[in-house]
């Protein structure tokens, strides 16, 4: 189980929880890797978010 809200604490960061019922080391640390850059991404979209948002309208 994973839950995520995509908010950021108050000290900067985004927390994951992660529970582990049946996944092997393997398999768990494919998990952690595909959270990891689900996160990335979010986080490098959301970059640009001020850039998009400041472009001229027609």
């Amino acid at each position: 189980m994973v839950w995520s809200d995509s908010r950021l604490s108050p000290d900067g960061v985004n927390r994951i929880p992660l529970i582990n019922k049946t996944l092997n080391a393997y398999r768990l640390g494919r998990m952690v890797k595909h959270l990891l850059e689900i996160e990335t991404y979010r986080m490098m979209a959301s970059l640009a978010l001020p850039v998009a948002r400041a472009w001229p309208r027609p």
